[in-house]
C-alpha cells in the first residue's frame, strides 16, 4: 500500500508492477493539469495510442473526484474536471518518486468542499512574495483550496492612504495580483481578508482617526491599559473608512468570497 497524503479514501493493490523510465502521457484536459509531474520524472506529451501514462473524462465522477488504475502497461487516470485531474496528478507525484511502482486501484474525493489555511501577515515582517509562493506550493501539495491573507493596519497597499505606508511592510496591489495568479493555477481561491472593526490600532493611533474610537481612551484588559483599537460602528466617518479599505482590496480580487473579520 501505499503512503498517501493526505490519506485517499480507497485504496489496494494488485500483482504486477508498472515500471517506467519516463511518461508519455495523453491528456484529455484542455488545462496543464499534470505540470506537476514534471517534479518527478520526465514527461513526453504523447497521443492516446503511445501513452502509458492516460488522464482520461469520466463524467459521473464529482468535481474534485479521481480514480488511478495502475496496470502493469498503462496508468489509467479518470476525473470529471481539471480540479480533479490536478488532484490526481498531486498522488502521482508521490508514487512516482519511484520508477517501478506497484499495480492498483485509487479513488480519492475530499470530505470537506473549501480546505483552506489563513495566514497572518500584519504582525512584524510582512513575508516576502517568494514565501508566499513557498507555502501556496505546499498547501497545493495537500490538495488545499483556499488561502487568505489576514490584513489589518497598514500590511496592504492602500493606494488611498500612502502616506501611511512604510517600505517593506506592506503587500502591493502588484504582488497581491501575482500571488492570486499563482493561487488560481494551482486551484486555491485567494481570498480577500480585511479586519473591519477591532484590531484598528494603527488607523486609530493616526490624528486623521482618532476620534472613530468607540473607547478614545483605551481599556484596561490583562493587567494593563491598552490603546483603543475598535472602531464606533455607529460613526458615518467609520463606514467611511471602511468602504474604503474594502473597496481597495475587493475590486483587484477575482474571488467570489471575502472574508469582513469582524472580530
Amino acid at each position: 500500500m501505499y503512503n498517501i497524503y493526505p490519506k485517499v479514501k480507497q485504496q489496494f493493490n494488485k500483482e504486477g508492477l508498472f515500471t517506467f523510465n519516463e511518461v508519455n502521457l495523453f491528456c484529455e484536459s484542455n488545462k496543464n493539469v499534470f505540470i506537476d509531474l514534471y517534479q518527478v520524472v520526465k514527461v513526453n506529451i504523447v497521443d492516446e495510442i503511445n501513452a502509458n501514462v492516460k488522464y482520461q473524462l469520466k463524467n459521473e465522477l464529482e468535481e474534485q473526484e479521481y480514480e488511478i488504475t495502475i496496470n502493469t502497461d498503462c496508468v489509467d487516470v479518470f476525473a470529471s474536471s481539471d480540479v480533479g485531474f490536478y488532484y490526481a496528478t498531486k498522488t502521482l507525484k508521490q508514487i512516482f518518486m519511484n520508477s517501478q511502482i506497484e499495480c492498483g486501484y485509487i479513488k480519492d474525493k475530499p470530505d470537506l468542499r473549501v480546505r483552506g489555511f489563513m495566514h497572518d501577515i500584519s504582525r512584524n515582517k510582512v513575508p516576502k512574495l517568494e514565501t508566499l509562493k513557498y507555502i501556496v506550493d505546499i498547501m497545493s501539495d495537500l490538495k488545499m483550496n483556499h488561502f487568505e491573507l489576514y490584513v489589518e493596519g497598514f500590511s496592504f497597499e492602500y493606494k488611498s492612504f500612502r502616506q501611511y505606508l512604510e517600505d517593506e511592510s506592506y503587500i502591493t496591489v502588484e504582488e497581491y495580483l501575482e500571488l492570486e495568479k499563482y493561487c488560481n493555477d494551482r486551484f486555491i481561491d485567494l481570498v480577500p481578508n480585511e479586519n473591519g472593526f477591532g484590531h484598528m490600532e494603527k488607523w486609530l493611533d493616526k490624528d486623521e482617526f482618532k476620534d472613530l474610537a468607540e473607547c478614545p481612551d483605551g481599556i484596561f484588559l490583562w493587567g494593563r491599559n491598552r490603546a483603543p483599537s475598535t472602531l464606533n460602528p455607529l460613526d458615518p466617518k467609520s463606514v467611511e473608512l471602511i468602504s474604503k479599505l474594502y473597496d481597495e482590496m475587493l475590486t483587484i480580487s477575482n474571488s467570489k468570497y471575502f472574508n469582513m473579520n469582524f472580530d
